[in-house]
């Protein structure tokens, strides 16, 4: 009777203290508040960013630093490695509040986007700020109203404090994505919910009692053992500083082109906005751009595999133009556009060059081999690298580049209906 009585008076201690720590500890409406109390008070912020991304048996890497001014002018610097990049790639992000410019930099070959914010639609914000990393958007980067949009796609609960790696406590939040985020995700362009719900479970977020602003987060799969697909730290955090207008000032290096994606950028946040006010409707995904490049920019070199072993410098094949043509084994119609430019290149009879860049994993090459032998293609096939996908700006497939003996962009397509338009192309540049 007395070991009874022992065990629930030991019991009965334990369940006292844990409840005592809840109670004396900080709720998630105080941890907000906290935040929100930072943010009211932020002019500017700059800090050293280190991220992992882990999806699909890719795992891309990426280091560097980060300045931004409220409400919209930022300069992101970044290493990446990993993911399929034969080298890491250098991209800069810069933004003066009014133009949004991307670099990427990727070795022996520059490529640099640009799109007017306001004319995309983004100066209304998309997580850019305290969720970096979680909505993509670079827009208004206020931290207030990040802080918002995190409340309101996320069911958010406390957990147990934490000791970040420079010392600093933490609290931490945890929260999983409403129905809402996954529904607005899919109207952007139509994605498999499902699929995104088992990548994008839910994050765990890390607020630095000191800095009172986030200093990591952690992207968990959708299932039970909340599994890590990423991570993002923000480390060395500053605030005001007094950061000016001359760090976000950009101008492309001599000699790039410059790529004006505001058109396709605007149809995105559109299917977003609708997505968003309608998220039980679905929303059609946006069209895809007239051309992947536009006519008469250099396109990006890069260096690839083959599936019998032999190795593709875009760099090395001029003199002859090159259709390159994006498709993959679990593309029917792009398989069908496969062989259609197979016979291209035989009735040009070598006066063209095809590289035939599969959109397949890395592990999948038996299965884009067993296409290719059973679909009789002697182009030459690869499979491509994110970073050849990211520099001609691949989104959608089937997609083809047709560049001229010099390596100009002379026509390019995405989901063409047929192949009419390479071929005449074609034929005016090799004057047949």
């Amino acid at each position: 009777m007395y070991f009874k009585r022992g065990k629930r008076a030991v019991l009965a201690l334990v369940i006292a203290l844990a409840t005592g720590a809840i109670a004396y500890g900080e709720t998630l409406e105080e941890i907000l508040k906290h935040v929100e109390k930072k943010c009211a008070t932020m002019k500017d912020m700059s800090c050293t960013m280190t991220m992992e991304m882990r999806m699909m048996g890719q795992t891309v890497s990426a280091k560097g630093d980060m300045k931004m001014v409220l409400p919209m002018a930022f300069l992101v610097n970044l290493v990446m490695e990993g993911g399929g990049m034969p080298a890491p790639m250098k991209m800069k992000m810069v933004s003066d509040g009014h133009t949004m410019y991307q670099e990427m930099n990727l070795g022996d070959k520059v490529f640099v986007n640009k799109f007017d914010i306001e004319a995309a639609g983004m100066a209304q914000g998309g997580m850019g700020g305290f969720g970096m990393g979680m909505g993509g958007g670079m827009g208004n980067l206020d931290p207030a109203k990040q802080l918002e949009e995190v409340k309101k796609f996320m069911d958010l609960e406390v957990m147990k404090d934490e000791v970040l790696e420079g010392g600093q406590k933490a609290w931490v939040i945890e929260g999983k994505f409403k129905p809402e985020f996954y529904q607005m995700q899919a109207g952007k362009g139509g994605g498999n919910v499902e699929a995104m719900k088992n990548m994008m479970g839910g994050m765990r977020i890390f607020i630095g009692q000191q800095d009172e602003y986030v200093n990591r987060m952690e992207f968990l799969a959708g299932d039970e053992e909340k599994t890590r697909t990423g991570e993002i730290d923000l480390t060395d955090l500053k605030f005001n500083q007094g950061l000016g207008p001359e760090l976000f000032v950009y101008e492309p290096p001599e000699g790039v082109a410059v790529n004006d994606l505001t058109e396709m950028m605007r149809k995105q946040m559109e299917a977003r906005r609708k997505a968003m006010e309608a998220p039980g409707e679905k929303v059609e995904a946006p069209a895809a751009p007239a051309g992947v490049l536009k006519a008469g920019v250099a396109g990006p070199a890069f260096v690839a595999k083959t599936l019998d072993g032999k190795t593709i410098d875009l760099a090395a094949m001029r003199g002859k133009p090159v259709v390159l043509f994006f498709w993959a084994t679990w593309h029917k119609g792009s398989v069908k556009q496969l062989s259609e430019v197979n016979k291209l290149a035989e009735d040009r009879k070598g006066a063209i060059q095809v590289v035939a860049l599969s959109l397949d994993e890395a592990g999948e090459a038996a299965a884009v081999k067993k296409v290719v032998e059973e679909n009789g293609i002697r182009v030459s096939v690869a499979i491509g690298e994110k970073a050849v996908l990211d520099a001609y700006w691949i989104a959608e497939i089937p997609a083809y580049v047709l560049l001229d003996a010099e390596g100009k962009v002379a026509g390019s397509e995405v989901k063409p209906k047929d192949l009419a338009a390479l071929e005449k192309t074609v034929n005016e540049i090799t004057k047949k």
